[in-house]
């Protein structure tokens, strides 16, 4: 029997609305990230490879979340970026000390160098969790009006959080972070496509304005907080 095909000027209602209304169940299970698999591959390699996979292959990531229903596992993985940003910022620190002594000849007092750097350390391990939360209420509450198959915050928060795979960039002094926050939007971005469906022009602006916002906070935190550290120590240095 033939195929049969309708001309182009007869509209068949039922296969209109089919079209019109497809949806997707957004919390169906994936196989699984590899740092839901930890259990069987090991912590530190199950976060390394979701580092990696967030990098060169986010779609698929995303797409394999087995736990969409809960943070937990996320929320660990988050942590995990957390400590990253907590070694660069460790790292850049004692970058800086040595810079300034060999190329400036500055005196820094040695006590509270360490104090200001374990300090930093931990503001900016904090800090990657806060963006998280931050990053996802702003996030779901501008994309949730364009997805067309409604899901609850929680899987943009697994979304959000994953996307945070490049923080492991942040170990390369110098360019490594640039890199990490140029990479972590582009993740979302394709996490609001790919995984909530939904436009790429929507989602374009959706995370612009999220990411705008929450590097915006955390500068402003940054440097509130170094201020508020130079006026206490007088900026323990001396030349």
């Amino acid at each position: 029997m033939s195929k049969f095909t309708p001309p182009d000027d007869i509209r068949i209602a039922a296969l209109d609305q089919r079209l019109q209304t497809a949806h997707y169940d957004l919390m169906a299970p994936g196989r699984g990230t590899p740092w839901e698999d930890r259990g069987s591959v090991g912590t530190l390699t199950g976060f390394f490879r979701t580092c990696l996979r967030s990098m060169t292959h986010p779609a698929k990531l995303l797409d394999s979340i087995r736990r969409t229903s809960t943070p937990t596992d996320a929320t660990a993985f988050v942590i995990g970026c957390g400590v990253m940003w907590g070694l660069s910022a460790l790292i850049h620190t004692v970058l800086w000390y040595v810079y300034l002594g060999k190329q400036h000849g500055v005196t820094i007092d040695p006590m509270l160098f360490w104090i200001a750097a374990a300090l930093r350390s931990v503001g900016f391990g904090v800090g990657a969790i806060l963006v998280a939360k931050v990053a996802t209420a702003i996030y779901y509450r501008l994309i949730a009006h364009d997805m067309t198959s409604k899901a609850p915050q929680v899987l943009a928060y697994n979304v959000i959080s994953y996307g945070l795979g490049p923080s492991l960039l942040a170990l390369i002094p110098v360019i490594g972070p640039l890199l990490g926050l140029v990479w972590i939007p582009f993740v979302w971005l394709l996490g609001g496509v790919k995984r909530l469906y939904v436009r790429g022009i929507s989602t374009f602006i959706v995370t612009t304005i999220t990411f705008v916002i929450t590097a915006g906070l955390g500068v402003g935190v940054f440097f509130l907080a170094d201020l508020v550290w130079t006026l206490i120590t007088n900026g323990a240095v001396q030349s």
